[in-house]
């Protein structure tokens, strides 16, 4: 009897401990200065351009019956002119082309007879300039009659073929990648080059994908393949592009994020038998003794910060009232919230719920969600999470939102405006799904104001297609962007059948990977990038290149500016920047006043 008591008081103590300890967190969070504070970046510094400095000039041709040319240019028009900053002149086919002022042509078309002025074409790069074939052309008697100047011995028609290895860092970092899935397929022009050819990529059977050839005082650029009319394959086209002289610079972004979706959010109780078998915790312990804990690991092992999005509910109650369902939810904002800020990280907003802010018949494909009856309601659902966030944290101001299933409707865009008054930024993905219904976006800032930061990639899982599309980010933007839920591990689907110990070890060779690879990438919360972000928009380079030196002249320059730079040759010294070297032939440029310059030499 006397034992018994003594452990009931034990019990009864450790119990009454930890309310004090919730509740003490609880007095203290309330009384933190957890302001989400927005930086002021201050206004950009305006210069003269120098009378004899113009930016690079590229001219796009294209065919507009041919819809894969339509495609090719619409990406060569924002990796061109918005991303890189150059100017370019886009001239249909069907035009005569007589100014040949221009340091690269493109040609974005696979009809080449259909190019009324192709021997002119073929003199421009002859005489010193470049031209790239940025789709495979056809045969016929436009393509039989320059196809040796493309470095073509023998051609035997068209192949479908998969896959591809690169056998140099076309794009940043990546020099031996090769895959043999289907997320790559070309329709290619079985050939034989030349000798004097340089091959930078095969398909996974080795027909060459793209290569270059001298000709005359000038060079020719041919990519044997069609996969350049997907937004997916824009960095590798960026690679590409930078062949096209023998320096080249471009501006980045230059950061990496990871998203963590629905965290913090209600955690379901009870057991999950594959999480159990191997660990021997209930769900909610899981999380709080595996699962976060590696995620803190690995932040501190890789450098990266956190974005946490909030779920406030799981219900799916897309009608008046909202309510808070579950009593144990704020505790587990209190806790994990908490911890993303003190490991450097941010809290943002997902929704009150899980129900994509859109109405009926805006969602293509069945995802049991509920449609919104009103932008009214929509805006009254997002006030409530905004408020459920303030009775933890009520100093913190939330500036970021990640939508339910990256699904976020013209009306739900209003009703988050609305309901969050100090939205800054909303993230959502960077590539369309097959039914078209994801909030797409490119890196930009909208004409309300609101900047637009996509995800890149998703998941735990180290996948082929998932390695291609983070070398094209960083290689076209300087950008890692991606996003987990704390819930995959739960659902078969979206953790491919793996336990946590499968999964945490790919999310760590990723995360390893970018660390090694990409470790010039600043680590950056959402609020963080977005300020980058709006940095990299509003910069207006102009690059100067002499023999042995590169002038970069910045309008609207603020410090610091990044740019990537191809050149074969040494770097003597550099004025007004810093240079890093990050692959075979590549840098980093930090620009730190609106002028720098680069001092280069042949190699030997």
């Amino acid at each position: 009897m006397y034992k018994k008591s003594i452990i009931l008081i034990l019990l009864g103590l450790i119990f009454t401990a930890g309310i004090f300890q919730i509740t003490r967190l609880d007095i203290i969070n309330k009384a933190t200065k957890n302001v989400n504070v927005a930086k002021e970046i201050g206004d950009p510094i305006k210069i003269n351009i120098p009378s004899h400095v113009n930016k690079e000039k590229f001219l796009i041709i294209y065919d507009e019956m041919e819809s894969g040319s339509l495609k090719i240019r619409g990406h060569l028009n924002k990796i061109l002119k918005k991303y890189m900053k150059k100017n370019i002149v886009e001239v249909s086919v069907n035009e005569h082309i007589e100014d040949f002022h221009y340091d690269t042509i493109i040609i974005a078309l696979e009809y080449i007879d259909n190019i009324k002025n192709l021997e002119n074409i073929m003199n421009f790069a002859q005489g010193g300039g470049t031209l790239i074939f940025m789709e495979r052309p056809l045969d016929g008697e436009n393509f039989n009659k320059i196809h040796e100047s493309l470095g073509i011995v023998d051609h035997k028609g068209l192949l479908d073929i998969r896959g591809i290895k690169l056998k140099e860092n076309i794009l940043i970092g990546v020099k031996e990648f090769q895959s043999n899935e289907e997320f790559i397929e070309n329709s290619s022009m079985d050939v034989i080059l030349n000798d004097k050819s340089r091959v930078y990529a095969t398909s996974y059977d080795d027909i060459p994908l793209l290569w270059s050839n001298n000709y005359g005082h000038g060079k020719i650029i041919v990519f044997n393949g069609t996969i350049t009319n997907e937004k997916l394959n824009t960095g590798l086209m960026a690679g590409i592009i930078s062949l096209s002289r023998e320096d080249f610079i471009y501006p980045i972004i230059n950061c990496k994020l990871v998203h963590i979706d629905d965290f913090p959010a209600p955690v379901p109780e009870g057991i999950n038998d594959k999480i159990y078998k191997e660990y021997a915790r209930t769900i909610p312990q899981f999380y709080r003794e595996i699962w976060w804990g590696d995620m803190l690991k690995f932040s501190k092992k890789y450098n990266i910060k956190y974005t946490s999005y909030i779920i406030e509910t799981y219900n799916d109650r897309v009608r008046e009232p909202f309510s808070q369902d579950d009593p144990k939810a704020k505790n587990y904002l209190l806790i994990y919230g908490r911890e993303v800020l003190k490991h450097g990280g941010e809290i943002g907003i997902h929704g009150y719920n899980h129900q994509s802010l859109a109405p009926e018949g805006y969602i293509k494909e069945d995802l049991g969600y509920n449609p919104w009856d009103s932008e009214e309601t929509m805006v009254g659902a997002v006030k409530e999470v905004i408020n459920y966030g303030h009775s933890v944290f009520p100093h913190y101001t939330f500036r970021t939102y990640v939508p339910p299933s990256n699904i976020l409707s013209p009306e739900g865009r209003r009703a988050i405006k609305k309901g969050m008054p100090h939205l800054k930024i909303i993230s959502g993905l960077y590539l369309k799904n097959y039914t078209g219904d994801v909030y797409e976006q490119e890196f930009e800032i909208s004409e309300d104001g609101i900047i637009e930061f996509p995800r890149l990639t998703y998941g735990y899982t180290k996948r082929a297609d998932e390695l291609w599309t983070i070398y094209n980010g960083v290689s076209l933007f300087g950008v890692f962007s991606h996003f987990i839920h704390p819930d995959d591990i739960l659902d078969t689907h979206r953790s491919d059948g793996k336990s946590w110990s499968e999964l945490s070890k790919e999310f760590e060779e990723i995360q390893e990977e970018i660390y090694k690879k990409y470790g010039w990438l600043r680590a950056n919360t959402t609020s963080e990038a977005g300020i980058n972000l709006i940095k990299y928009e509003e910069a207006d380079p102009y690059i100067k290149y002499g023999e042995n030196e590169i002038e970069i002249y910045c309008n609207n320059f603020r410090p610091n500016m990044y740019f990537i730079l191809r050149t074969n040759k040494a770097i003597k010294k550099f004025e007004n920047c810093k240079v890093q070297n990050i692959d075979e032939g590549i840098y980093l440029i930090q620009l730190e006043d609106s002028k720098g310059t680069i001092y280069t030499e042949k190699k030997e």
